[in-house]
């Protein structure tokens, strides 16, 4: 009941500040983009330009050849065609986009089903925290920032991070992403060995975390690109919960022992 009132806490919680930063109501403004960049960047928006152009609908049949190679140009870029044919926020764009997505995994399916799986194992395997540590990491999010918290520029511009004196590179090269790889792996075993041990309860939070941990590795993976900070944000649930749940299991197998042999010094009294 807590767990499940936690997520759905979490879900109108986002939904909340999404409304009041962005004025929508939705769990990722412009998520549809996000993913249509990572099919430019995997040659799925090309292919299906390419069999289905012309189409009167499709700004894009016309940028055919000035689509980039990353999703990061396509989103991010001056010159993307995504700016030529409206931008992120324009309705026409929107609804082409969402088009082109729709046909391309109607014609395409068994190659997306071949992507997700690929980008899904690459996301399990990025994670670190050198690409967002380094200076000038996110300009979007300087942007962000002087639009609608313009008393936290002088605070940010002037921090560690933004200084260039912080650099967690080795940090995360030689404990982060080690740790979190091997605590991930862990999961399944210590829910096993937890379970055949009777403890049934502990055992269902490291299976959850295991499941967890691979949906937000295929749901980052798929619809954005694998980066290493979206699994390194919840890569530490792994070592975290595997340590807890083991130690409760302890502590409560030494408590239940306890009890059994007090019980069993106990004096017995005829009936």
């Amino acid at each position: 009941m807590f767990a499940s009132g936690a997520a759905w806490s979490g879900l109108a919680v986002l939904l909340v500040v999404n409304f009041l930063v962005a004025g929508r109501i939705a769990v990722t403004p412009g998520g549809e983009v996000f993913l249509f960049g990572r099919m430019v960047e995997s040659g799925l928006v090309g292919k299906t330009l390419a069999e289905k152009c012309p189409r009167p609908d499709w700004q894009l049949c016309g940028l055919e050849k000035e689509l980039p190679s990353t999703a990061d140009s396509f989103l991010w870029a001056a010159d993307s065609p995504l700016h030529k044919i409206g931008g992120w926020d324009d309705p026409r764009a929107k609804q082409e986009i969402a088009s082109i997505i729709a046909c391309s995994i109607r014609t395409h399916l068994l190659d997306h089903l071949k992507n997700a799986i690929a980008l899904t194992a690459q996301q399990v395997l990025a994670v670190g925290l050198d690409e967002i540590t380094i200076e000038n990491a996110s300009p979007d999010t300087a942007q962000v920032i002087d639009k609608y918290a313009p008393w936290l520029t002088h605070s940010f511009n002037n921090s560690r991070q933004q200084r260039g004196d912080f650099d967690a590179t080795h940090m995360s090269e030689w404990i982060v992403t080690p740790a979190s790889i091997a605590g991930l792996c862990a999961l399944p075993f210590v829910a096993i060995f937890l379970w055949r041990g009777g403890n049934n309860r502990e055992a269902s939070l490291p299976a959850m975390l295991f499941l967890a941990l691979l949906v937000n590795a295929s749901v980052c993976g798929v619809f954005s690109g694998p980066y290493a900070r979206y699994q390194a944000r919840l890569a530490w649930l792994a070592p975290f919960g595997s340590i807890s749940v083991l130690t409760a299991a302890l502590f409560r197998n030494r408590r239940e022992a306890g009890d059994l042999s007090r019980r069993a010094s106990l004096p017995k009294t005829n009936p």
